[in-house]
């Protein structure tokens, strides 16, 4: 399978291997994109090469710099969701339901931060009874996106493929075992 399959195509299976191969590369190819464009762009104090941690702070207040952070990082959605798709298929699975959990999830973490810091910048006109239930609806949120995640990470990133063939194709590992001629 080419690397263009491996990226973009819902069909077939993917190894754990290759998976993690291309996941790493692929956020960290993002985030020097991301980061590049931060310091370009907005300038140093946008970018956590020189802005520190507090570049991402920043990135939120101001709006702009987060929407380009954020469209940037949607660059990653289609090959994750391919390759997901993929290691669900590896391991004998539909890959329906692991694509809509990974979108469920990315629909929350774009929730999280204006939700927070709608919060953060009123405070002084919210009642207690807004504040409180604002931090509620942040916390549920996190806590839902947590469970997801360890539930995602542990299925395609852990689990092992069924052994050799199945419904979607022969297995990725085939290459490698001396019997599979």
């Amino acid at each position: 399978m080419s690397l263009k399959d491996k990226l973009f195509s819902f069909e077939g299976r993917l190894r754990r291997q290759d998976y993690w191969g291309i996941s790493i590369a692929l956020g960290l190819l993002i985030f020097m994109l991301t980061e590049g464009v931060m310091l370009a762009v907005f300038g140093p104090q946008y970018s956590m090469f020189s802005g520190g941690l507090e570049a991402s702070n920043r990135r939120v207040a101001d709006g702009l710099p987060y929407l380009v952070q954020s469209l940037i990082a949607c660059l990653g959605i289609w090959p994750n969701l391919a390759m997901s798709a993929k290691r669900a298929h590896d391991r004998d699975k539909s890959a329906r339901f692991i694509v809509t959990l990974l979108v469920i999830m990315w629909i929350v973490s774009f929730v999280q931060v204006p939700l927070m810091d709608h919060y953060a910048l009123g405070i002084e006109d919210a009642t207690p009874s807004q504040a409180i239930m604002t931090t509620i609806a942040f916390m549920i949120a996190g806590v839902v996106q947590f469970a997801m995640s360890l539930y995602a990470l542990i299925t395609v990133g852990f689990l092992d493929g069924t052994p050799g063939p199945n419904r979607f194709g022969p297995s990725p590992k085939a290459d490698e075992r001396p019997d599979a001629a």
